[in-house]
C-alpha cells in the first residue's frame, strides 16, 4: 500500500494506464467519447426499433432529415472549390437520394415479417463490422486499405471487421432461428463490405469538402452521416435479399432457396 493512503500501486497503474488509453494524443484518444455515444445512441435505438409505431417514424424521420442536412453541406464541395452548376445539382440530389433509400429502407424492414430482427440484424452486422475494423486496426496496423480517401483505414481493420461481422452473425442466427446455415455468413460479408463501401464514399465527400466531419453533434463520431454511412450502404443490400425472401427474414433462407435456383 502507498503510505498515508489506501490506494495500492495496482489501482495507481491501472489509472495511468486508462489515461494514456483515454486521454492522450494516441489513435486511441477518442475510444471515451465514441463508447459514451454509442451508448446512448444504442439505448435510443434498441427502444424504437422494438416499440415500432410513431416512435420509429419519428426516429427515421428525424434521422433522415440530418442526413440530407449534412448530405447537401459535403456536397457543396470545399469553400476554395465549390461544385457549381450542373455537378452541383447532380451531387446534391445523390445526397438527397441517399438519405430516401435509407429511410425509405429501415421503414421498409421494419414492417416486412420478423420486421424487429430484420433490422437488428442489419444493425448489429453493421456495428460490429465498424467495431472490428476500429480495434483491429488499430491493434494491427499495417497496410493502408485507401490512404488517398481515408488515411486512418487499414486492410487489417477491413478484414478484422468482416471477421467480426460474420461471427455475430452466426450468433445472432442462433439466438433467433436456433439453428445454423453456412448462408448467413455470405449475407454478412456483402453487408460488411457494402457498409465499408459506404464509409468510404462519405471519407471521399469529405475530403473533397476538407471537413474532418460530417457535424459535430455525435461527440466522438462527428454527425449524423459520420455514424450512419455505413448502415446506408448496406440497405440496399438488405433491401435486395428481402425483396425476394417473402414472408421470412433474408438471412434465415438459403441463397439456393432465396432466389428458388435448383443445384
Amino acid at each position: 500500500m502507498l503510505q498515508g493512503t489506501d490506494v495500492s500501486v495496482q489501482e495507481v497503474k491501472g489509472n495511468i494506464t486508462l489515461k494514456k488509453i483515454f486521454h492522450s494524443k494516441s489513435g486511441w484518444a477518442d475510444l471515451m467519447p465514441r463508447l459514451l455515444s454509442a451508448i446512448v445512441l444504442s439505448a435510443v435505438s434498441v427502444f424504437v426499433i422494438c416499440y415500432g409505431h410513431w416512435p420509429y417514424i419519428l426516429f427515421i424521420a428525424l434521422i433522415s432529415f440530418f442526413v440530407v442536412f449534412e448530405g447537401l453541406s459535403l456536397a457543396r464541395g470545399s469553400q476554395e472549390k465549390p461544385f457549381k452548376g450542373g455537378k452541383l445539382f447532380l451531387y446534391q440530389s445523390l445526397a438527397v437520394l441517399v438519405a430516401l433509400i435509407g429511410g425509405l429502407g429501415f421503414f421498409y424492414l421494419r414492417m416486412s415479417p420478423f420486421g424487429v430482427i430484420n433490422v437488428f440484424f442489419v444493425v448489429l452486422i453493421v456495428a460490429a463490422c465498424d467495431t472490428g475494423a476500429y480495434f483491429s486496426g488499430r491493434i494491427i496496423g499495417g497496410r493502408k486499405l485507401a490512404p488517398s480517401i481515408s488515411p486512418g483505414k487499414t486492410v487489417s481493420g477491413a478484414i478484422g471487421g468482416l471477421f467480426f461481422a460474420v461471427l455475430l452473425s452466426f450468433l445472432l442466427e442462433y439466438l433467433f432461428t436456433g439453428v445454423w446455415i453456412i448462408d448467413t455468413a455470405f449475407y454478412a460479408i456483402l453487408l460488411g463490405i457494402s457498409s465499408q463501401l459506404g464509409d468510404l464514399c462519405e471519407s471521399a465527400a469529405k475530403r473533397r469538402a476538407g471537413v474532418k466531419d460530417s457535424g459535430k453533434i455525435i461527440p466522438g463520431h462527428g454527425g449524423i452521416l459520420d455514424r450512419l454511412d455505413g448502415m446506408l450502404g448496406a440497405i440496399p443490400i438488405a433491401l435486395f435479399f428481402q425483396f425476394f425472401a417473402g414472408e421470412n427474414a433474408f438471412w434465415t433462407i438459403s441463397i439456393k432457396d432465396l432466389f428458388h435456383v435448383g443445384l
